[in-house]
């Protein structure tokens, strides 16, 4: 029947059936009208679980010790009989009925219905196993995403953490160089800028007692493969003070600038990377400088 055939469904797809058990099914299976889903579903298990696990030779008694086991939990257990007073012969064969007795087909305990129960135990068990297999390989993928992004969200942060020291730092030295430009004994130059630093304004100062400063504003960045480079001014004739570095906001700020006592301009002029002896084009940035 239909129920017979699902209950050995377990037993069917793991190949656990007597040989004329397992005929029988399949004989049921080609001839009812009715689907029976089970079997795809518990046969699926199988290949999904040779992934998964290395195969394993069971011990060669195992077969022997389950249907022992099993047929020992199915013995029912025999009524208490009671055995009247009755002489002789009588009452030796009432003995002997009393132990060959057995109840009616009708009130036995389907052994089979308990032994397809436990297989269909074991393979729904076993459908368990292989889910939580595939959800662990996605569990596992899904962590090592997890890693590369908060791998990512680190290094953005040291990079935002460089920056944040980076301004901190800019906005100390700026600070210096205001406390310079205010200096009634410093020199300053008021900077402006021309041609493609057009709009770009700042200031250098020079104390008496130290290094001077030049700090800008708007100042656009220099073209790929170019750099600002300073210079004092004296009789028309340029000196290097060092290269300029914008950022972002365009903002440029250079500290430690070594005071000229014979400087009257400082300039700025757009150069190679690294920086030339002299200049070889125009001022964008310049300012005279005034005691």
């Amino acid at each position: 029947t239909c129920d017979d055939a699902s209950e050995l469904a377990g037993l069917y797809v793991l190949d656990a059936l007597e040989a004329a058990e397992s005929k029988a099914v399949r004989a049921h299976l080609y001839a009812c009208a009715k689907a029976h889903p089970e079997f795809a579903e518990l046969g699926g298990v199988v290949p999904a679980l040779a992934e998964l696990f290395q195969p394993v030779d069971a011990p060669a008694d195992l077969k022997d010790r389950v249907m022992a086991a099993v047929a020992a939990e199915n013995v029912p257990a025999q009524p208490a009989t009671f055995s009247p007073a009755i002489p002789g012969a009588a009452r030796s064969q009432a003995e002997m009925d009393a132990r060959v007795w057995e109840p009616p087909a009708s009130e036995r305990p389907p052994a089979r219905r308990h032994s397809s129960l436990g297989w269909g135990m074991a393979a729904a068990a076993v459908m368990v196993i292989a889910v939580l297999g595939a959800w662990n390989a996605v569990l596992q993928s899904r962590a090592g995403v997890v890693e590369q992004r908060v791998a990512e969200v680190e290094l953005r942060v040291a990079e935002a953490e460089q920056r944040v020291a980076e301004a901190e730092q800019r906005a100390q030295v700026i600070a210096q160089a205001i406390s310079a430009s205010t200096d009634p004994d410093s020199e300053v130059a008021v900077l402006r800028g021309t041609g493609p630093a057009q709009g770009a304004s700042g200031y250098a100062a020079f104390p008496n007692d130290g290094d001077g400063y030049i700090v800008l504003v708007d100042l656009p960045a220099a073209p790929v493969g170019q750099v600002y480079q300073a210079w004092y001014l004296v009789d028309g004739q340029a000196t290097s003070a060092g290269l300029m570095t914008v950022g972002s906001d365009g903002y440029a700020v250079m500290a430690g600038v070594a005071s000229r006592e014979d400087a009257q301009q400082i300039a700025l002029t757009i150069e190679p990377a690294g920086g030339v002896e002299t200049p070889s084009g125009d001022p964008v940035v310049a300012g005279d400088l005034s005691a």
